[in-house]
């Protein structure tokens, strides 16, 4: 029988980083955030050292990325590339009411996967 859960630490994973974006928007040029967004997104996946990035909308306005990366280095590596630091500048003169940037280590992991538990 297969363990239901499999949990990691530091000594049997890669040390990775989460990078925590929240943020209010002003609700000016929707349209054009969202396309921006859209483009980021894209992008950020470009960077060597990305892993993965979700975001979430809460009712009360909040949005949270989580983002995933390989190093430090690599997440300065998007957060001063030049395409997403035009964006940085477009977001904080029109599109942000306010943000929080949270960079963590991930020091162990638990996950949990139905379809393996079970054959």
């Amino acid at each position: 029988m297969t363990t239901l859960l499999a949990k990691g630490s530091l000594s049997d994973m890669e040390p990775h980083k989460i990078v925590i974006f929240r943020s209010r928007k002003t609700g000016l040029q929707p349209d054009a955030n969202g396309d921006m967004a859209t483009q980021m997104s894209g992008l950020v996946t470009t960077v060597p050292g990305y892993i993965s990035h979700k975001t979430f909308h809460h009712a009360d306005g909040e949005t949270v990325t989580l983002g995933e990366f390989e190093s430090l280095d690599a997440i300065h590596s998007w957060g001063n590339h030049p395409e997403h630091r035009a964006a940085q500048a477009m977001g904080q003169q029109l599109w942000y009411e306010n943000y929080e940037l949270t960079i963590c280590d991930i020091h162990s992991r638990t996950t949990f996967n139905r379809d393996k538990a079970t054959q």
